[in-house]
């Protein structure tokens, strides 16, 4: 997953490149206030606001928040999520 982040402000929308998954690229703008979008796999009770259907993508892989004039992802899992190729760790954030 590879992300830029278009706009300015708290109007800023944060373009994300699916790599590897066969998904085009969208558009998303910033969550409420405290709020985070979900990446996932969707299954059973789990329905993720980003959804990638691999199996290499855990039900709850990793949170996207939009806080102080950025955009940041934290890992959920135990592995699989990079920023710029680099691995996050287990509940690591980091800006994107």
């Amino acid at each position: 997953m590879a992300a830029t982040e278009s706009g300015t402000s708290s109007s800023s929308r944060l373009r994300i490149q699916f790599l590897g998954s066969g998904r085009a690229a969208a558009d998303f703008a910033p969550p409420p206030l405290g709020a985070e979008l979900l990446v996932g796999r969707p299954a059973g009770d789990v329905s993720p606001d980003l959804p990638l259907d691999a199996p290499s993508v855990s039900r709850r892989h990793a949170a996207i928040a939009f806080s102080d004039g950025e955009w940041r992802i934290r890992n959920l899992g135990k592995g699989g999520t990079l920023v710029d190729q680099v691995p996050l760790g287990e509940g690591e954030r980091r800006v994107l």
